[in-house]
């Protein structure tokens, strides 16, 4: 018969997950975050489970800054969501009621600073149908600053504004474009044009505007209402601006091809491509008298002109002209000729 011998036995109960600090990880502009491990088992040596909130958070990317222009009621809002596939969107929510008047300047107005030259595009992926979401370019953020501006509510219908001196009348235009769903601002010299598109990669234009600004301005993304006590949300996405003071690029403009540059001309055409009129533009009246010289691609001249000292824009009527390339020579004396190609169309 065999006899065991006694033993003493410990039963170990299985782990309980030990209570642990939850986090919250807010990811900032550029869609980056961190997470603080330091302290997340409270103590304990057993096994743990912890639970991480992601945020994306609101703030603006670096540079950009939010501007409550004018008077706001119900109050304006301003956010950036960076994990979007475009790049990031922009939410800017405008209480300023910016009624069509020759006075009002009420808007909300997410900017960035741009110095000389430069461009803002963008895509409006909605607005509340209680006002307008578009680009604006502001001397300052101060109520009745110089601007120019181009608004859609994603219908036909988009909203050109302009105010040419400080404190003002405000001239607002309203122009009939088949779905404008893409924006762009451009500056060039005292001139600023807009343009729209439907896809994002052929922009028309719409309108040029005379608009001597400081040589460092605000540009950027405005939202308003036109009903009192009301607010309009609009979305922008494939946000992306360029010049000298901006994120990146050359901010040379789409709308004149510049074969040469130097400082006495750098002149303009738009719009480009046209098919009966376009406008020669500089950036500042001529010292001086000039010759512009338009000629076919053979290089035969088909019409002339002597500029005046003074002139600042000359209109060219091309309707008689067969469709094609055609260049334009301007020639002052003491520079080197500036040629710029223009596109005649159907």
């Amino acid at each position: 018969m065999s006899t065991w011998g006694a033993t003493n036995f410990r039963v170990r109960p299985p782990p309980v997950a030990a209570n642990c600090q939850n986090q919250t990880v807010v990811l900032n502009a550029m869609g980056n975050g961190s997470l603080n491990v330091a302290g997340l088992d409270n103590g304990s040596s057993d096994d743990y489970t912890t639970s991480v909130t992601v945020d994306t958070g609101d703030a603006l990317p670096a540079g950009w800054a939010a501007n409550d222009i004018g008077s706001n009621a119900a109050g304006n809002a301003y956010s950036f969501d960076p994990c979007t596939s475009s790049g990031g969107e922009f939410t800017v929510t405008g209480a300023g009621n910016n009624a069509v008047s020759t006075t009002t300047d009420n808007v909300a107005f997410a900017s960035q600073t741009l110095c000389g030259d430069g461009m803002i595009t963008a895509k409006i992926e909605s607005v509340t149908p209680n006002g307008y979401g578009g680009l604006m370019m502001r001397e300052s953020s101060a109520a009745g600053s110089k601007q120019v501006a181009i608004f859609s509510n994603l219908t036909n219908v988009l909203r050109h504004e302009r105010r040419t001196a400080t404190n003002g009348p405000k001239t607002v235009q309203a122009f009939y474009r088949p779905f404008p769903i893409w924006l762009r601002l451009q500056r060039m010299g005292v001139w600023v044009f807009a343009y729209y598109s439907t896809t994002g990669t052929s922009f028309n234009y719409v309108h040029a505007v005379y608009a001597p600004m400081d040589n460092c301005v605000e540009i950027g993304l405005a939202s308003f209402t036109y009903l009192p006590n009301a607010q309009t949300e609009t979305v922008f996405s494939n946000v992306s601006v360029s010049g000298s003071a901006a994120l990146a690029g050359n901010g040379v403009p789409d709308f004149v091809q510049q074969e040469t540059e130097q400082a006495g001309l750098q002149a303009g055409l738009f719009p480009n491509p046209t098919s009966d009129v376009f406008t020669l533009a500089f950036p500042k009246a001529l010292p001086v008298e000039a010759t512009a010289t338009l000629r076919n691609q053979i290089g035969q001249v088909v019409a002339q002109r002597q500029l005046k000292p003074g002139d600042v824009t000359t209109e060219w009527n091309v309707s008689a002209l067969p469709s094609g390339l055609y260049l334009m020579e301007v020639r002052q004396e003491g520079l080197k000729p500036q040629v710029l190609r223009v596109v005649k169309s159907q």
